[in-house]
């Protein structure tokens, strides 16, 4: 009857209230009575039936049972043979005796085998209340013990693969307890813990009066149930660790002392000291000026602060394509040499990692295969310097960078990208306005030739052509015919002069930011009319087509100057013809006045912008001054005007200007 050795109880599927039973009795009758009797006292049971060992055991081995119910002596067994065998294989299932004999006498017989209580057969009904309490209490305190002792497994396992020493600590200090046969913490043996001292063992001396006092005070003050203080505690090489401790009152438990859990914080505490000195790195790097000195900072806050001695800073040089080496750490230079500059486009990690702006990290530089020469350090860690740049570590052994120093490490790199991209912005606004202050001392200049230019059209030229006109008039009335005919054509000139000097000191008034006036909602046709007036020369000429009435543009009172040239040019190659084309597109937003004309062409030399006049460079000075103007004007309404020949003998001109809404 011997079964397979020691198998422990299947963690129950079922819910808690359910009990299922075995109950073994060599007479059928009996077994089946007993189920009945069971079921009837309570709907927790589910019973099922065997009558012979042998059968039993079958049973127990096919599925869950919370309890045996078996008789004291069956046929073809002696003594507590069945519930030894149970014992044997199933330590800690419940077993509960119903036996004829009288309870005393089984009692003594039973205990020796195992048995974890007995109950007496009777007459009647009654007998099975008994015996249904019993296995009540049977199973409920094997489901107790049961489920503390998982709950122990898991505290202790928990305990012995935690990254944390646990321990325990009677009222005097004393360690009662310690988790696992290796200390993850600090090192030390079992034996070197155990029967210590918490605090003369483990504590620096110049921290045990702080420990002692949270101590006493968690001890002995009812409020108090956990406490939670940072020591230097001394490891199995004789070194200072910095720990974190969390005490707990746990004397009103099973435990019956206090549970002291201690992790080490060495490492995290360094990166906080690496986080603050960081800070100070980041004022020197928002102090720099150039880009060789923020490389300068960054490499030396990634050694000396943040104690990666081979480090490397490359910036990007866009005109030759290639990350540059601006500067190198004493260490990284001792280690692999003279460090090379990288293309941009090459199979390198420092181009792969500037490209995809993502870090990368090498725990074998020699897989690397990129063709270079990176001497003793054996593993890399590549970071951005956002656009600007990479920075890269170089480690002695393989597995040297970790995710937490691509952390650190990053933060760097970000203030360092914050830094180039101040000192870019700040380089390139310096040199705009270096432009912009040469370009608004050339601007002076022009304004204040063309100031001096008008001031002289003014005073001198038409002042000059006043007198002139007024001799020529005073001379008509003295002379005869002949020499009034000549007259009349130095009077013509003289209006033709001042009219063109007049044009001519609009145009810089306008062009030198003089005379600038507001804009109004201009009428359009009564502006076309009144440049038509002014072009047509005494001629009947009228114009085409029919000009909305209703249509107002933004402009001011200088809106017939820019219609005349165009209306006059086009009337110029037109002798004889009493209309000229014009058509009004109105838009949303602009209107488009179109003036056409056949036979005429629009006034340019060679390779020159009719609208440009360049009185310094043209074959006729006096030439273009019209159109110029006329686009001058237009321009500072914030509209445009154009001249298109693309018929033969056809010249259209298109002034487009923002609509008054």
């Amino acid at each position: 009857m011997n079964g397979p050795e020691q198998p422990s109880i299947p963690a129950r599927k079922r819910g808690d209230d359910r009990i299922d039973v075995l109950c073994v009795d060599d007479g059928p009758d009996v077994a089946d009575a007993t189920a009945l009797g069971l079921g009837r006292e309570s709907d927790r049971f589910v019973v099922e039936t065997a009558t012979d060992p042998s059968e039993g055991l079958d049973v127990l081995r096919a599925g869950d049972v919370d309890c045996v119910v078996s008789e004291h002596r069956m046929t073809g067994t002696s003594g507590l043979d069945f519930p030894i065998a149970v014992r044997e294989q199933y330590p800690h299932l419940p077993i509960v005796l119903f036996a004829r004999k009288e309870g005393g006498d089984v009692g003594g017989e039973a205990i020796p085998g195992g048995v974890t209580d007995c109950s007496r057969k009777k007459a009647g009904t009654a007998q099975y209340a008994v015996l249904a309490e019993r296995v009540e209490d049977a199973v409920e305190e094997a489901r107790d013990r049961d489920r503390l002792e998982r709950t122990c497994r898991w505290f202790r396992t928990l305990a012995e693969r935690s990254s944390a020493l646990l321990l325990v600590v009677d009222e005097n200090g004393t360690v009662v307890y310690r988790s696992g046969t290796n200390d993850p913490v600090l090192g030390t043996a079992p034996g070197e813990t155990v029967g210590s001292h918490v605090f003369e063992e483990f504590v620096h001396p110049d921290d045990r009066g702080r420990a002692s006092d949270r101590f006493d005070r968690l001890a002995n003050d009812p409020d108090v149930d956990t406490t939670r203080l940072e020591f230097r505690a001394e490891d199995a090489d004789g070194s200072w660790r910095q720990v974190e401790a969390t005490a707990s009152d746990r004397r009103d438990t099973l435990v019956e002392g206090f549970v002291v859990t201690i992790r080490d914080i060495t490492d995290l505490k360094e990166r906080e000291r690496q986080f603050e000195t960081l800070h100070e790195a980041s004022q020197e790097l928002m102090g720099a000026v150039t880009e060789p000195e923020i490389a300068a900072v960054t490499a030396d806050a990634a050694e000396n602060v943040l104690g990666y001695a081979n480090t490397t800073v490359r910036l990007y040089d866009e005109a030759a394509g290639v990350l540059r080496t601006v500067t190198a750490t004493e260490g990284s230079v001792s280690q692999a040499g003279e460090r090379p500059d990288y293309d941009v486009d090459g199979d390198t990690p420092a181009a792969r990692v500037f490209t995809s702006g993502e870090p990368e990290i090498y725990h074998d530089l020699t897989e690397v295969g990129d063709g270079y020469d990176r001497g003793g350090l054996v593993s890399g860690m590549y970071l951005p310097i956002g656009e600007h740049g990479v920075m890269s570590m170089g480690g002695t052994t393989t597995d040297a960078f970790g995710e937490t120093d691509q952390r650190v490490v990053g933060v760097l790199a970000k203030l360092a990208a914050e830094a180039l991209t101040r000192v870019t912005a700040a380089t390139e606004l310096r040199h705009k306005n270096e432009r912009l202050d040469e370009e608004r001392e050339k601007v002076a200049a022009e304004r204040e030739k063309l100031t001096l230019l008008n001031r002289v059209l003014r005073h001198h030229v038409l002042n000059g052509m006043a007198v002139v006109a007024g001799h020529a008039e005073s001379g008509k009335a003295r002379a005869d015919p002949e020499l009034r005919s000549e007259l009349d054509v130095i009077t013509d000139r003289v209006e033709d002069v001042v009219a063109f000097v007049e044009n001519v000191r609009v145009f810089i008034d306008r062009i030198a930011g003089e005379g600038d006036r507001p804009l109004e909602a201009m009428d359009l046709a009564r502006a076309l009319e009144d440049g038509l007036d002014a072009a047509r020369g005494g001629r009947s000429t009228t114009i085409a087509g029919q000009v909305p009435g209703d249509v107002y543009v933004m402009a001011d009172e200088l809106l017939p100057k820019a219609f005349e040239p165009l209306l006059a040019n086009v009337l110029d190659h037109e002798e004889g013809n009493e209309q000229v084309a014009v058509s009004v597109d109105t838009g949303t937003d602009t209107v488009t006045v179109a003036i056409e004309g056949d036979g005429g062409s629009v006034p340019r030399e060679a390779g020159a912008d009719p609208f440009e006049w360049d009185p310094w460079h043209s074959s006729n000075p006096a030439g273009g001054v019209d159109l110029s103007l006329a686009a001058t004007i237009v321009e500072q309404y914030g509209g445009s005007i154009r001249a298109e020949t693309d018929e033969p003998g056809k010249a259209v001109f298109r002034v487009e200007l923002p609509r008054a809404v």
